[in-house]
């Protein structure tokens, strides 16, 4: 399994997640940048929660429009797996 761990500024956690899914589970896992539009193949999806700087950077809003977001959907409706607060952005499909 290929995971991918989506990274937004001021993220929290996120390599934390990556040491999980590489060192720990032993699985491929790639960190992606929020505003880059392929998820390069990844099975399943880590959106990694808390943000570093606090929620007045308006985090949510920040994730509902990058690019990325439409790439972790694609994966969730094929059946992949999505790790994380999908459900959560507003306007989500």
């Amino acid at each position: 399994m290929k995971f991918a761990v989506i990274v937004f500024p001021g993220s929290n956690s996120d390599y934390d997640a990556f040491h999980a899914a590489s060192a720990i589970v032993g699985e491929q896992a790639s960190l992606v940048w929020h505003k880059d539009s392929s998820l390069g193949g990844a099975d399943a999806v880590i959106l990694p929660g808390g943000f570093a700087h606090g929620d007045y950077l308006r985090t949510g809003a920040i994730a509902r429009f990058s690019p990325i977001m439409a790439a972790g959907w694609a994966v969730a409706e094929r059946g992949g797996t999505g790790l994380g607060t999908f459900e959560r952005l507003q306007g989500a499909p």
